[in-house]
């Protein structure tokens, strides 16, 4: 075969095939489109949908509402979420009488689930899913800006790291 018409069948070979499988697909670029006429592509908008994902109707959550601060982590197969915890009303200018950190975890990131971890007391048990109480200290530091914790699995270790 002449050497031009080896490179000529070359440039005609299809690019090397990236198998997927039946696995699907985020098109966020051209990188899986071979080629395309006529199509542009487009992110929808994001909505919110409202549903609550999770709710405080654990019996030791009655009286508590949930803060806003959370951490979620995806790891070992489940989406991880610390979510802080407030109960009981505070005297004007406090905090309320119970803080703490609650934990609660998914294998799709939608439905929630929160096992007992037997930690903390509250309301005269430890059935529940409270990693860790604040504490004055913790929730000052934390209002400086300092992390004095952090989750590793279902609990938290101490920590140096700080952040600015």
């Amino acid at each position: 075969m002449q050497p031009w018409l080896m490179l000529l069948c070359a440039a005609a070979l299809p690019a090397q095939v990236l198998d997927i499988g039946s696995r699907k697909q985020l098109f966020i670029d051209h990188k899986l489109l071979e080629m395309s006429e006529g199509v542009t592509l487009t992110a929808n908008p994001p909505y919110q949908t409202r549903e609550k994902l999770v709710t405080m109707n654990a019996p030791w959550e009655q009286d508590a509402r949930m803060g806003s601060y959370s951490t979620v982590v995806q790891e070992d197969g489940r989406v991880r979420l610390w979510y802080n915890i407030l109960a009981g009303e505070p005297p004007p200018g406090q905090n309320p009488p119970f803080m703490g950190m609650a934990y609660a975890e998914s294998l799709d990131g939608i439905h929630f689930g929160k096992p007992v971890l037997g930690l903390v007391e509250r309301n005269g048990s430890r059935a529940n899913n409270i990693g860790t109480r604040a504490s004055p200290v913790m929730s000052a530091t934390a209002a400086n800006g300092f992390a004095t914790a952090q989750p590793t699995g279902r609990a938290w270790r101490a920590t140096t790291n700080r952040m600015t």
